[in-house]
Formats: C-alpha cells, sequence, structure tokens
C-alpha cells in the first residue's frame, strides 16, 4: 500500500461528497467530486499511478495534468495528517 489513512480522522461519504474530519483540531474538509474518487481509490489501496489512470479515465483529463494535480492534493492531505506514506 503506498498511502495509509491516518487513525486520527473520522470519514463519512454523504450524498456523492467526502467529509473527514481531523480529530487533533476537530477540523471538517469537504472533498469535491474528483478528490473523493482520489478518497475511495486510496481507500481501496491504489497507488498513485492506478488513482492518474481512473482520474483521467473517469474526467478526461491529460496524465501529466492529473499527476500534477493529484501530486498537489495528496500532498495537502498528507501536511494536514490525513494520510500517511
Amino acid at each position: 500500500m503506498e498511502f495509509k489513512i491516518s487513525d486520527k480522522i473520522a470519514w463519512r461519504k454523504i450524498d456523492g461528497l467526502l467529509y473527514i474530519v481531523t480529530i487533533p483540531d476537530s477540523y471538517l474538509h469537504l472533498l469535491n467530486e474528483t478528490s473523493t474518487l482520489i478518497w475511495e481509490l486510496i481507500v481501496k489501496d491504489k497507488n498513485k499511478t492506478e488513482i492518474v489512470k481512473n482520474i483521467c479515465n473517469e474526467f478526461d483529463v491529460e496524465p501529466a495534468v492529473a499527476e500534477k494535480d493529484i501530486k498537489t492534493f495528496l500532498s495537502q492531505l498528507k501536511q494536514k495528517g490525513i494520510i500517511k506514506q
């Protein structure tokens, strides 16, 4: 597994969107449709290459653009303590 979900969060998908609460600061993070799909792929133990491929297929974006945006998003999740690598 390339990514590990932190044990210091709680999350739930409601009406197609994902809500994540970081327990240490009680902050609520709302993920959009694209970010929610990335999260679901992380939960399914997909690696970064598989995530990029899925995002390209689902949203018709170029792999280089998807990879850059996914890298930024994953970096933000890591910085906020939501995932670990």
